[in-house]
């Protein structure tokens, strides 16, 4: 017993002198310390019951240091991380407890204190309180496992609530961060709760028992996770000067945020000159903002960053500015990959509606300037100058707010009910900078690449009016790049693609305004 106690201490001393990972003033992110060995599984064979144990585990030594990753077979974007890791020397990865929870329980039992038995209606429950009572999760299929290894069981919270959680521990869990999860994706995101030490449950947000959860936390506050409306999640949360970020399938965000991060830059573009008589064009990817997609196919699959097509034209991307330390290597590599070919490059931009998903237009005054004050610092962070937002109508003053921001140069301005409803409008904060309407929706049930490059040869070419300016809101999950650069072969000689800062420095050099 004193050799495991010895161990432990020398292993604790060795921790106090990691660094942790940066994050700016006002981050709403929690922190440990840079990993520098991580455990990976791979999950073979394991039961979703078995991957929850194992996540929570992740999420509680993550407290301390992150050393669990994983990498679940057919995962590609885990694999893709995983190399990352190792190419850039992120952390050492060992794989002896690849398939093996019971060796890797036992690796690690002097660092948790048992275990919180949960049945299905109490995953939630069991998820809070790991993080604060420094335990795993097990359900009842479980309990022989954990008598096996002489794991003692913590507390039984079948039968209890969230309500029950927060009467009893409310005051010791995360003040700026909470998950907002279905309980049948609980093998995704928990190990960011409890490592967080953060609350995890779900109601439809709407609901008066959901809001009045809601409401505990203070302005800047993140939301993991997704509703059953977006409408509902989004309006709710931004009426309390919060942000949402799409999780609710994310795994490995424990380790991904404690890596440490710097201030990125984009690879420079060149001058663009103007050119009389012609239409221009900027096509921008929808849902960068979505951190799951980033984490998993959005660098790997052939629809999106990973397709063999990208580099072939001018392409725009959201991206969450969040990602700078939420998965700091993520954005990284999406910089070094991006392509720089001439008229043929990636550039990215801030998706909605700024560090997270909000409809501006319901934030209290205050709410909103704080909100923008923090965006602001993880945009310098990430070389980021253009906002995209996502609102219910068009509010000059939301964009008078946004533009206000010396961070920001320019905003695309999209409506929720569609994207291009401001039909290409474009209008002007009283500092000269514009906010700019989606014109067309490259979009099933709206444009295809063959209807949209229609329209686009017959626009209007005068380059002082904003009708020779198109913005195109590309829907991620309809259309991909090959439809974009099927699209821009059927151009006419009279009209070009650029990137959006491209686009924004073409119309604010010669849009009358």
């Amino acid at each position: 017993m004193k050799i495991l106690v010895l161990a432990l201490l020398l292993f604790l001393s060795g921790i106090s002198c990691q660094p942790s990972a940066n994050r700016v003033v006002g981050s709403p992110y929690p922190v440990s310390h840079v990993p520098t060995d991580l455990y990976v599984t791979t999950e073979r064979g394991f039961t979703p019951d078995e991957q929850l144990l194992v996540e929570s585990l992740q999420g509680l030594l993550a407290q301390t240091i992150p050393r669990i990753l994983r990498v679940p077979l057919g995962d590609d974007g885990a694999q893709l991380w995983s190399q990352n890791i190792q190419q850039k020397k992120l952390a050492n990865l060992n794989y002896a407890f690849a398939s093996n929870i019971s060796g890797l329980l036992q690796h690690f039992r002097t660092e948790f204190k048992g275990y919180v038995l949960y049945d299905y209606n109490s995953t939630n429950v069991a998820i809070s309180l790991a993080g604060v009572a420094q335990s795993i999760v097990a359900s009842t299929t479980l309990i022989p496992l954990m008598e096996s290894l002489a794991i003692p069981l913590i507390k039984d919270v079948r039968n209890l609530t969230t309500q029950w959680f927060l009467q009893n521990f409310g005051d010791h869990i995360n003040p700026t961060t909470f998950n907002f999860q279905f309980i049948d994706k609980a093998t995704c995101l928990a190990d960011y709760a409890i490592f967080g030490k953060a609350l995890s449950f779900f109601e439809p947000a709407n609901t008066s028992s959901a809001q009045e959860i809601f409401q505990r936390y203070p302005q800047n506050s993140a939301i993991f996770g997704w509703g059953q409306s977006e409408w509902n999640l989004v309006a709710v949360s931004s009426a309390m000067s919060m942000m949402v970020h799409a999780a609710d399938w994310a795994i490995n965000l424990s380790v991904m945020s404690n890596f440490q991060n710097r201030i990125l830059s984009q690879k420079p573009q060149q001058t663009i000159s103007t050119i009389p008589g012609t239409h221009t064009v900027c096509f921008l990817f929808t849902d960068g903002d979505n951190l799951q997609w980033l984490l998993k196919q959005f660098a790997t699959s052939n629809q999106w960053f990973g397709s063999p097509d990208r580099g072939k034209t001018n392409i725009g991307w959201t991206l969450s500015p969040a990602i700078a330390e939420l998965a700091p290597n993520i954005m990284e590599y999406l910089y070094d990959a991006a392509s720089d070919r001439i008229n043929a490059s990636d550039y990215f931009v801030s998706g909605p509606s700024g560090l997270g998903y909000a409809y501006p237009e319901f934030f209290p005054e205050r709410g909103l300037q704080s909100y923008l004050d923090l965006t602001a610092r993880y945009l310098s962070r990430s070389d980021m100058h253009i906002v995209n937002i996502i609102a219910g109508t068009y509010e000059q003053h939301v964009a008078n707010a946004y533009l206000g921001s010396p961070e920001i140069d320019a905003m695309f301005y999209y409506l929720y009910r569609d994207y291009s409803g401001l039909e290409g409008k474009i209008t002007w904060s009283s500092n000269g900078k514009p906010a700019i309407g989606g014109r067309y929706n490259l979009w099933q049930g709206f444009e295809t690449a063959e209807s949209l490059a229609a329209k686009l040869n017959r626009s209007p070419r005068d380059i002082r009016f904003e009708s020779a300016y198109s913005l195109i809101p590309v829907h991620a999950w309809s259309r991909n790049v090959t439809d974009v650069v099927r699209c821009t072969q059927l151009l006419g000689p009279n009209v070009r693609v650029v990137t959006p800062k491209e686009f924004v420095q073409l119309i604010r050099n010669n849009v009358i305004h």
